[in-house]
């Protein structure tokens, strides 16, 4: 059963890390992609850790929800599908909305920051910063 679906490539962008999901549009060989990221985490080897069942992180912030939170990046890129792809735009942010003109010549990008670190404000809001 044919699905309409056409494999055009199976390594776009793997070397690029962090790895996060992302939009993208494709037009002929052109390609622009919005990509939200984690950061990358590593961790410890067996002989250094101090509990060798358990995985333990390279570093301190990589166990805290709230540093992974806070260092979450959003990229814009182009390229072709054959040539690559640039990084155009790279903003710290945990969302991000987009606009594009029918013609690709424009591009908006709309991120957004929350500090999951912040001391609780009164009434429970969190500091955001919104960048266009």
């Amino acid at each position: 059963m044919a699905t309409g679906w056409e494999t055009v490539s199976t390594h776009f962008m793997r070397n690029d890390t962090p790895y996060g999901g992302g939009r993208f549009r494709i037009k002929g060989n052109d390609v622009m992609s919005v990509r939200l990221a984690n950061p990358e985490v590593t961790f410890k080897l067996t002989a250094e850790s101090s509990e060798p069942r358990r995985p333990e992180p390279t570093e301190a912030w990589m166990n805290d929800t709230g540093e992974l939170l806070n260092r979450m990046t959003i990229s814009f890129f182009r390229g072709t599908i054959d040539g690559g792809m640039t990084r155009q735009f790279q903003q710290v942010g945990q969302n991000a909305a987009w606009w594009y003109s029918p013609d690709w010549s424009v591009q908006f990008l709309s991120t957004s920051w929350m500090n999951y670190k912040a001391p609780d404000a009164h009434g429970g809001d969190a500091p955001q910063t919104t960048k266009l």
